[in-house]
């Protein structure tokens, strides 16, 4: 694979998890605000998990990619561990973190494309 499709392969997994989360946010306001059954926002959570973890996957086989940080998989299994907390307000904190992380990521993945 060579490196522009990766980077547009991570770009897109970037723009689905962002996706994932958002509906993610707006569930979790409904939640909050008791209009929602937590068993909703779950399942949605769930989805966000599994897409989080097939993109940590791919992500890992091209470490080299992001300078080979050998603490990108950590930091990896700590976003994927807090959506594991059914915690409301830790789930805010998470998706924030979450979304910090893409953010750095998506800098990386535009200077390594003209």
């Amino acid at each position: 694979m060579t490196t522009a499709a990766i980077v547009a392969e991570l770009g897109a997994q970037h723009a689905r998890l962002r996706q994932l989360m958002d509906h993610c946010d707006a569930l979790l306001v409904a939640a909050e605000a008791g209009q929602l059954d937590l068993a909703t926002l779950l399942t949605q959570v769930r989805q966000l998990r599994a897409a989080l973890t097939d993109h940590h996957a791919f992500e890992e086989q091209h470490l080299t990619l992001f300078g080979g940080d050998a603490h990108h998989p950590s930091h990896h299994a700590a976003l994927a561990l807090g959506l594991d907390d059914p915690a409301v307000r830790a789930l805010a904190a998470v998706l924030r973190d979450l979304r910090a992380h893409l953010s750095h990521e998506d800098r990386v993945l535009a200077s390594l494309t003209p």
